[in-house]
This record gives C-alpha cells, structure tokens and sequence, in this order.
C-alpha cells in the first residue's frame, strides 16, 4: 500500500511517501530557504564573463545567478543591462549563485512542456510498446514551438487529460511572456514550488492509496487538485491532524539519516562522512566466526549495506561525488552483485546517478545529481552538525505544542528558547507566534535564554 503523508509545518514542511509503514521517499522543505529549482525569473544581465564564458544575471535573490552560455538562446544578444527570462536549474551555494539557463520547461503531473523548442520525449521508464503509442498520441495533439515531454504517469492517463494538461502549462507559459513585458526586473515569473501542487505533481501517483494532510483547511484544496488530475480516482484524502504516529516515525528516520554511524544486522556497520569536495562511505565487517564462509559473508554484508546505503543517499540526499569502501571483494563476480543491487535500490528515487564502477584500489566511484539542498543541511545549522536549524527547531516545538493539545487541551505555551535560536527564529520566522494563534487557536510566547540547549516547554 502506497500513502503519502503531508505534514505542513510553519516553519519546515515534509512530504514522507510510506510503502508498507517504511518510508521510501522523504522530502523536507525549510520556509525560510525554499528550493528554487524550477523557477522562472524575469533577469537583468549584469556583467559578462568571457573567459567563463557566462553572465551574471540579477534574479532579486541576493547573489547574482550565473548563466552559462551553452544554456543561452542568443549568445551574440547577452549584453549588460538586458532583461531576459531564465529558469534555475541548480541551488545556489555558500560561494555561487544558482545556475541558470534561458531553456525553460515547466513540470505538470502528465507533461513537461518545453516551450519555444520543436520537441517530443517520451519517459525512458514506460515500455516500448507503450511508448509508440504515447508517441503518436503526442504527435496529434502537438503545437508548433510547443515542445512536450511526456511523464511516467501519463502511461496511464487517458487523451483528453494529457491534451488538457498540455494546453494548460501553455497557458501558464503564455500568461508569463505578457507579464514580462509590462514588469520590471528582477522579478519572479512563477513559483514552481507552491507546496501542495509541488506534492501532487511529484509524489502523488495512480498507485497512490491513501494521501494524509495535518490541516484540515488543506484537504478541500487537496482533494479539488486530484480532481483537476484525475489520475487517482481511488485515492482517500484525509485530514490527520491529531494522528502522530506518522509524524514519530519521519522524526526518528530523519535522525537515523543524520547519523554518522549505522549499525547492520550481520554485525559490520557504515560510516558517512561529508567533507567539502565528496562524500565517504565506509562499510566495516564485524566479527568473523570461524565455521562462517568469509567471502560469503563479506558478499552478504556488502549487498545488506547496499540497501542502507541507497536508502541513505536518497532520504538524505546526497549529492556529488560518492566514494564507498566496500570490505574488499577479490572475486569479480561479487563486485559486479554489489553494483548491480546498488544500482536497484538508487532507482527507486527519481534523482539521476551514475555508478562508475570500482578502482584499482577497491573504492567504489559514482555520483548524484544535484536537486534542492542535502537533509542535513536543511537540519543542521553548520557544519560540526552540533546546532539544530531554527526551522527544525521550531517544527519541534509547533509538534509538541499540538501534543499536548490533544491530549492535554492546553492552548497556552511559554516556550524558553536557547539565546542563538531565539534571535535567528524571531529574524527569519517573525510571523511564527501568529500564525500559531491563526492555524491552531495556540497562543505561545518565546523566551531567550543562555541555560537552555535547544528549548523547553512549560
């Protein structure tokens, strides 16, 4: 059984997808540091790098977005001061801005439309059979300059939704190239991330069961976008707002995440650790009986820890380049079982990798895409890991607080936060007091204080 469950917090927000009461996808979103990727800004060149062959585009966001000219239209047109529309396709970092290019798509559920290019894709993950026949579907309701790529999900879609969400994401781009011209720059074109239509179009398919939400303002929403895709016709939307059995179980997955190390259930364990230019890997045996196989036993050890592994890169997100020190195999054989079982449980997400195999030296090479930031940096307020987000911090807080509602019927809060938190929160989250008082009637006042680690709550 496939549910999706939606916990929409003021402060960070998480979609978990469960398959069997184990979470299988796990997104988190910071309100304070929302993921741009996707999003299309009217910029303003700014300066012109010949020898990166880039511009610096102003989007509004603080740090101009860097424009490389293999992902321009007109690369003899770039001048300074000239607005143009560009879409993020990277996150910025502490030192660069975010990526950007002037080839925009816009996702739908069913359909990437493509606009501007003469173009028809077909998903790589639907059958050949299928494919053709997506294929001719595609050619007939095809428009000039409007370039589509159909989705997984539209294997299972009938034509008229696939042609009305088609002439609907050409509306939306349309809409977008009148307000160009009228607006000045930097400007935001369109947000791709509104929260719940972000939920639907990536983690709410037709093998959707169940779908939980936190609020109940939220179900009718909800429940009207499935409508628009009909796609899950039997799929339940309900309110779960004082249910928090899911909410502990994607609490203690994010800390096992988190954590550096990991226990197997053969005895060896794993070892992560992030430095700035990779991510490392290491996978340890336990004991060996002497009655036991060794090579057996280090095959079977490696391909448990391939599931954790996998599970670890794509709940943590990781992205880069990834080294794994698997214990050392001699036999080709079970070198190739281990990518091959890798491989499987990277799949299950819908971000690209690339195993590259091992090298003379035994370490496995590969890599993710980038998308969004990692799970630990949305949790984490540096690097040592030793100081929580105040976004984290304060989900905590808005969950506890609910607890007690429900089990206490206590409204009132005084709330003593560690002093750091207190000023970052009240900076970046000065509307959290009332939107606590206006999504849950909960009155609640913060405190600073140099005693207190993290908060406590009276």
């Amino acid at each position: 059984m496939r549910e999706i469950y939606i916990d929409r917090g003021i402060a960070q927000s998480r979609i978990a997808v469960f398959s069997d009461n184990n979470i299988e996808e796990l997104y988190v979103e910071n309100h304070n540091n929302i993921n741009l990727t996707g999003n299309i800004y009217l910029g303003r060149i700014e300066n012109i790098a010949s020898s990166l062959e880039a511009a610096f585009v102003n989007i509004g966001i603080g740090k101009n977005g860097i424009l490389h000219i293999n992902e321009t239209r007109e690369k003899s047109k770039l001048k300074i001061g000239k607005e143009i529309i560009v879409q993020v396709i990277r996150e910025d970092s502490k030192e660069k801005g975010p990526k950007l290019s002037q080839n925009i798509s816009i996702p739908g559920n069913l359909i990437v439309l493509i606009p501007n290019i003469d173009y028809i894709g077909i998903s790589k993950k639907i059958d050949a059979e299928k494919r053709e026949k997506l294929k001719e579907l595609a050619q007939e309701i095809y428009i000039n300059g409007c370039g589509l790529i159909l989705r997984t999900e539209s294997q299972y879609a009938k034509r008229d939704d696939i042609q009305r969400e088609y002439r609907y994401l050409i509306d939306i781009w349309e809409k977008n190239i009148k307000k160009s011209v009228y607006i000045k720059s930097p400007f935001l074109l369109y947000d791709i991330r509104d929260f719940l239509s972000f939920a639907v179009r990536e983690y709410i398919k037709s093998n959707t069961d169940k779908v939980y939400i936190n609020r109940k303002r939220d179900v009718e929403i909800l429940s009207d976008m499935l409508s628009f895709n009909k796609l899950c016709k039997d799929c339940e939307v309900l309110c779960n707002e004082y249910d928090f059995s899911k909410v502990s179980i994607i609490e203690k997955k994010i800390k096992e995440v988190l954590e550096r190390k990991k226990k197997l259930s053969s005895g060896g364990n794993i070892v992560i650790d992030k430095t700035e230019a990779l991510t490392v890997i290491d996978v340890n045996s336990g004991s060996i009986k002497s009655n036991v196989n060794k090579e057996e036993y280090v095959l079977n050890t490696n391909i448990e820890a391939c599931k954790e592994i996998a599970d670890i890169i794509r709940l943590g997100n990781i992205s880069g380049i990834i080294i794994i020190d698997f214990i050392d195999m001699k036999d080709e054989k079970s070198r190739q079982k281990v990518i091959k079982y890798l491989n499987e449980h990277l799949s299950k997400g819908n971000i690209q990798h690339k195993i590259y195999g091992f090298t003379k030296l035994g370490l496995l090479e590969m890599t993710r895409a980038k998308k969004g930031k990692s799970l630990r940096e949305l949790i984490y307020n540096n690097e040592n890991n030793d100081t929580y987000s105040s976004a984290y911090i304060l989900k905590s807080i808005e969950n506890m607080c609910l607890r007690m509602l429900k089990h206490y019927n206590k409204y009132k809060f005084n709330v003593t936060l560690n002093e750091d938190i207190y000023i970052e929160a009240n900076n970046v989250f000065p509307n959290f007091i009332s939107d606590m008082k206006d999504i849950y009637s909960i009155e609640i006042n913060l405190f600073p204080s140099s005693e207190v680690r993290e908060f406590e709550i009276n």
